[in-house]
């Protein structure tokens, strides 16, 4: 009878363990199932208008764009980005020529044919090259600059923010779901809140989440609707950037035309004023080809 007796406790107790360890599994498993309910009813949750949503979509596009007109055009520029005016030019290949043609005429003299000829050529080249660091200065500060703003700070922020707003609608959804489910627990219908200090704090917990939500909600719908109103100021840049670059032939040509003038006493030895302003002329305007900006 011992020998039974112990045999019948150890199998209580065996049945007793294993109930245990099924009822923590089952407790397990509802709380995860809890949490995905929360997680689900959460993403199902849209606190923004569809045409806020709209503008989400817009947001990636011109994101895309901007940053990839501001890597081509950066690629454009033939200076070197955030330095001086003297640094510039400097590294810029049209000073290197100019400085290697008057040195040129100054080894063949400024009485030769070919001297006078490099003399003007590199005083009109020095000139190309001062108006083509003003024209990548004048591209940077209006329009190079402001495209890598947009791309890389104020998208991308606006973008951040959203993500914000998606993990506090979630915070919030999470809060109602332990509020109702307390309810449900405590046997009330759902017309009925549920009261004493745990009920209190879910209640806050939940009313505290939605009050956040909503702050940052109406932030992100403000800077939106301000992306909206600022695409104009947007499409600015790119106006700047016909105009200037539409400026800078006239201004060239004008330089050649003064560096000519300022040799018209010699003229008569270099065969006439006329047919050497045609030559550089012409050479400019195809020269000046290789250095605007695509169309």
């Amino acid at each position: 009878m011992t020998v039974q007796t112990e045999a019948m406790n150890s199998y209580h107790s065996l049945l007793f363990s294993a109930g245990g360890m099924w009822r923590r599994k089952l407790q397990i498993s509802r709380t995860r199932s809890s949490r995905r309910d929360s997680t689900a009813l959460a993403e199902k949750t849209e606190v923004l208008g569809e045409d806020l949503l709209q503008v989400e979509k817009r947001l990636e596009l011109v994101k895309q764009v901007s940053h990839s007109t501001h890597k081509k055009l950066t690629a454009c520029l033939q200076g070197q980005q955030g330095v001086d005016v003297e640094k510039k030019s400097k590294k810029l290949p049209l000073t290197t020529l100019a400085q290697c043609m008057v040195e040129g005429a100054a080894v063949l003299g400024d009485e030769s044919l070919l001297g006078k000829m490099l003399k003007l050529c590199g005083e009109t080249q020095e000139r190309l090259a001062q108006e083509l660091i003003l024209f990548e200065l004048t591209i940077e500060r209006d329009v190079v600059d402001p495209l890598c703003e947009l791309a890389e700070v104020e998208i991308p922020n606006i973008q951040k923010q959203r993500k914000h707003l998606a993990k506090l609608v979630l915070d919030m959804d999470s809060a109602r779901t332990r509020y109702y489910q307390s309810t449900k627990s405590s046997g009330l219908s759902t017309n009925l809140q549920p009261t004493g200090a745990k009920a209190d704090h879910l209640r806050e917990e939940m009313e505290e989440a939605a009050n956040r939500m909503e702050i940052c909600r109406d932030q992100l719908s403000a800077d939106m609707y301000s992306f909206v109103a600022k695409e104009i100021d947007y499409a600015s840049y790119f106006q700047t950037l016909i105009e200037v670059a539409g400026r800078v032939p006239q201004k060239v040509l004008g330089a050649a035309a003064e560096c000519s003038s300022s040799d018209q006493s010699s003229s008569g030895d270099l065969g006439g004023e006329t047919v050497l302003w045609k030559t550089i002329r012409g050479a400019l305007s195809a020269q000046w080809e290789r250095y605007r900006l695509p169309h």
